[in-house]
């Protein structure tokens, strides 16, 4: 019986790992198309493939719990399509410190729940740096252009406005 028990959780393994290294070759496919779509300017496409291969890695375990070239290439996007423009502070104690450019980004946002009461008084909250929503994909449930500090946009495209992403500038 103990023997049967350790072939099948060895057969369990081994299939596991098979899984992982599928998962993983897939990621990195959804991955390096995305790169190359950045590499070429095509923003809003590399943007999708940002989130494909995010997603399927969330839902198929690729070997890792976290990726920096998934968040380099996310990170050059906003970098790219966020416009940069001087944003004025309040002069407060924190206005000595060296405020940072926050991108959220965003698949799906829903006007109720945790997620958007979450980010809603996170960007309330801090009056030191500058935040920006980027939507990767087309909802019916909302879209916005603004946020407190910074924007509220897709790489491209036109939204209208969302109640729950009024935020007020303090």
């Amino acid at each position: 019986n103990t023997s049967h028990e350790l072939n099948t959780l060895n057969l369990w393994r081994e299939e596991g790992c098979r899984l992982i290294q599928q998962n993983n070759k897939a990621f990195r496919s959804f991955l390096s198309e995305s790169k190359y779509l950045l590499d070429r300017g095509n923003y809003d496409a590399a943007a999708v493939y940002a989130q494909i291969a995010a997603s399927h890695a969330h839902l198929n375990h690729s070997g890792f719990f976290v990726s920096p070239e998934l968040e380099d290439i996310l990170s050059i996007i906003g970098q790219k399509t966020i416009p940069t423009r001087s944003y004025t502070q309040k002069k407060t104690s924190q206005a000595k410190e060296k405020s940072r450019k926050i991108l959220h980004v965003v698949t799906r946002f829903f006007l109720i729940g945790g997620s958007p009461r979450l980010m809603r008084r996170w960007i309330q909250q801090d009056h030191l740096n500058s935040h920006s929503i980027a939507f990767t994909q087309r909802s019916h449930s909302c879209h916005s252009r603004r946020s407190s500090n910074g924007n509220a946009l897709r790489t491209k495209g036109n939204y209208k406005r969302c109640p729950s992403l009024q935020f007020t500038s303090n």
